[in-house]
């Protein structure tokens, strides 16, 4: 992976609730893309994909979190590390229901 590359499964995730809100075009979205200069976020519109985020991806974002996000690679970096952890934390008799 290069450096401009992200993890297409989370970013295309991310893309497709950042549409869902309504205020922007997919044309928009890209991964540098400033939330606030580029996608016209205000932090409450930041807080509402924060919220959809993490009922999506199944993880916890506190407000300190999410206050730093400025790019939509931050929040595909952030979920990724977030969902990472969240893995790793599973206990191992757990993994016995999974196909290896």
């Amino acid at each position: 992976m290069t450096h401009n590359q992200l993890p297409m499964n989370t970013y295309q995730r991310l893309k497709e609730l950042i549409l869902t809100q309504g205020i922007v075009t997919a044309s928009a979205i890209h991964p540098n893309a400033n939330l606030s200069h580029d996608l016209s976020y205000n932090l409450r519109d930041v807080a509402e994909l924060t919220r959809m985020a993490e009922q999506h991806f199944g993880v916890q974002i506190t407000l300190e979190e999410y206050s730093t996000f400025e790019t939509v690679r931050d929040i595909v970096h952030f979920l990724n590390n977030k969902q990472i952890e969240r893995d790793l934390t599973i206990p191992f008799s757990d993994y016995s229901s999974l196909a290896l």
